[in-house]
């Protein structure tokens, strides 16, 4: 396994209930991108499989972590 952090911690401001409904297993990596305003930082990266974070801009304590394999969501965490 290869771990990647690219320590670039971008933020975004669409970070909210409804966005978090509507992320949902079978997603591509790009309708998130384009759901959440920005790439988000790549935290992991194996063969594959890839995890991402998505940072709030403006409550430092809520991200969701997106699990992806080959650029389809598997799993989304919410940090509250």
């Amino acid at each position: 396994m290869k771990q990647k952090s690219f320590k670039k911690m971008n933020c975004s401001n669409l970070l909210n209930e409804n966005n978090f409904q509507n992320i949902k297993p079978g997603l591509t990596f790009n309708e998130v991108c384009k759901l959440l305003g920005n790439n988000g930082d790549n935290k992991f990266y194996s063969q594959g499989s890839s995890i991402y974070v998505w940072y709030s801009c403006t409550k430092k304590e809520l991200f969701y972590r997106i699990n992806f394999t080959n650029g389809i969501v598997q799993m989304v965490v919410n940090s509250k």
